[in-house]
């Protein structure tokens, strides 16, 4: 790198060592190996297809020197703040310089950092979600569930998120991508407790369905349409409503759903009430009413 710095003045040779003198800077210490081909030029097409014993011998013995030099004397990678670089980190931020000194920029530390953070955090928010996501999915195979066994697994779940978020995280200094993890956590809950509600009015109106398929089945046969029907029909009904209370895990949902069943069968009951007051009354007329006595005279002859 010294060997390409040109010792003289002037702008367009200022230009030409800015770059060369930046990448001096930010990599004081320098260790070169020279790598041998790898293989023929006859195989060079194929290189990326073949197994590491068709390579070269001496390519092979340079790059195992270079491996046992980096796993044993190179240092943890870090950026401006301490921040420890990842592999994957250190990827992103390769492929930032690269691509920008391709394009006949100068490099900067600070963006390439900025740009790596951009997909390191979106990253973090993905795992987080997806860790919430997985928490989630035990209660969810048990729906309906009450709201307090529901919300308990969704704060357990919640923290487990963040922590992985927090893990993975790398320089959200403005809590951006955190708040973007909550928000998409969010979202995913409100559907969770939609689908919860769902299950529960579901679960609900079939229980009662079946249980008062008997009194249904009397209305059409005209059980109740008799003298007292009405006692009878309240009968079943306070039956009806005894068992949908007593069946347990009914979910959220299970009071609005008995509401709406009794505020349905209101003009049921109403007019059966009404139909029994009339037979009950004609009833009683019937039985009012005085008897005629039939007497018969013998005849003589």
């Amino acid at each position: 790198m010294k060997s390409k710095l040109i010792l003289s003045y002037g702008k367009k040779i200022s230009d030409y060592n800015f770059l060369r003198e930046c990448i001096r800077n930010f990599f004081p210490s320098r260790k070169c190996f020279v790598f041998p081909s790898p293989t023929t030029p006859d195989n060079m097409h194929r290189l990326d297809s073949m197994d590491e014993a068709e390579l070269s011998g001496s390519f092979r013995e340079v790059a195992d020197t270079f491996c046992r030099f980096i796993f044993q004397e190179s240092r943890m990678k870090t950026v401006i703040g301490g921040h420890t670089l990842t592999g994957e980190m250190l990827g992103h931020l390769v492929t930032t310089y690269v691509e920008t000194i391709a394009q006949g920029n100068v490099p900067c530390l600070e963006n390439a950092v900025l740009s790596m953070a951009k997909i390191e955090n979106q990253a973090a928010v993905d795992e987080g979600l997806a860790v919430y996501q997985k928490g989630m999915e035990d209660v969810k195979a048990l729906f309906p569930v009450d709201i307090n066994q529901l919300s308990e697994n969704h704060l357990q779940s919640e923290t487990q998120a963040t922590q992985a978020f927090m893990k993975r995280s790398f320089k959200d200094e403005n809590g951006e991508f955190l708040k973007a993890l909550a928000e998409a956590i969010s979202n995913h809950t409100a559907n969770l407790f939609k689908q919860n509600r769902d299950a529960s009015e579901k679960k609900c109106k079939a229980l009662l369905e079946n249980l008062s398929a008997l009194m249904d089945q009397g209305m059409k046969e005209g059980t109740y349409a008799t003298p007292g029907g009405y006692g009878l029909y309240c009968n079943h009904h306070y039956n009806i409503v005894a068992q949908y209370r007593a069946e347990p895990k009914k979910g959220v949902r299970a009071e609005e759903v008995l509401e709406q069943f009794l505020k349905d069968k209101s003009a049921e009951s109403y007019s059966i009430l009404q139909a029994d007051k009339q037979l009950t009354e004609k009833e009683k007329q019937i039985q009012g009413k005085p008897h005629l006595n039939v007497f018969f005279l013998p005849i003589r002859k």
